[in-house]
């Protein structure tokens, strides 16, 4: 009988530990140029419960927005507009691409070359309120 409440109480536990959990994979950030002070990181983000990134920082940038790209319907090409925050709906892969949602690091306070990480931190407030900050090392490719 204990070993089945032992057994009990870690299935419980892991899937609370489980609750709220987001996962970040694949995160890269374009190479610039030398004299360039501007990059843009990409990713692909899960999580357990819905969840909204309102804020994202880095050490090594002035300034970091979150960025969609847009499409205009005068026929020109598809415009980059910041927003104020990204959705992570439960349970659905969302994918930070060139072309959609992302985040623009401006004011890079020193040059970048490919295979350097950047630290990304990202402010993400959940279903129940509460505010986690997920701490990220970004990948940077070639340009």
């Amino acid at each position: 009988m204990r070993k089945l409440g032992a057994a009990l109480l870690l299935g419980l536990l892991a899937n609370l530990a489980q609750a709220g959990e987001i996962k970040v994979s694949q995160p890269w950030a374009k190479g610039i140029l030398e004299s360039s002070r501007t990059t843009m990181a990409y990713m692909e983000l899960f999580s357990e419960e819905e969840a909204v990134i309102v804020a994202a920082s880095s050490p090594l940038a002035n300034q970091v927005e979150m960025r969609d790209m847009q499409i205009t319907f005068d026929g020109g090409p598809m415009r980059s507009v910041k927003v104020d925050s990204i959705t992570l709906p439960a349970r659905k892969r969302v994918q930070l691409t060139p072309v959609s949602e992302h985040f623009v690091l401006q004011g890079l306070k020193q040059a970048i070359k490919a295979g350097d990480k950047l630290p990304l931190i990202l402010s993400v407030r959940m279903k129940n309120g509460e505010t986690r900050e997920l701490k990220l090392e970004v990948v940077t490719r070639g340009m």
